[in-house]
């Protein structure tokens, strides 16, 4: 999770930026199911928590402290945007299930 630790400063900070927006874009995808585009919106889902999964060493490590402030920044970045867009898609796969009981 340590984001260009061999990069000097400016380097790190454009490489954190790209990150975030990185992650930012893959969150709007994620919930662009609110918008009809709910197979896309699942997916997207599908890569957040694929990738908080994947990280799950070195959040736990964030969290614990063990790392640096900007390393849990982007770790309760990473959970907060995996969490929201899987409750997001849920809830409209709960509506969508329901809908078509209905019939």
């Amino acid at each position: 999770m340590r984001i260009g630790e061999n990069l000097s400063p400016f380097w790190q900070n454009i490489a954190a930026v790209l990150w975030v927006l990185g992650y930012g874009v893959v969150f709007v995808t994620a919930v662009s199911g609110l918008w009809g585009w709910y197979a896309v919106g699942a997916m997207a889902c599908v890569v957040l928590v694929v990738s908080a999964i994947d990280e799950r060493k070195a959040v736990k490590a964030a969290l614990k402290g063990e790392l640096r402030k900007a390393d849990l920044v982007f770790a309760i970045y990473l959970l907060a945007t995996a969490a929201i867009a899987l409750a997001i898609n849920a809830t409209l796969a709960a509506f969508w299930l329901l809908a078509s009981a209905k019939g």
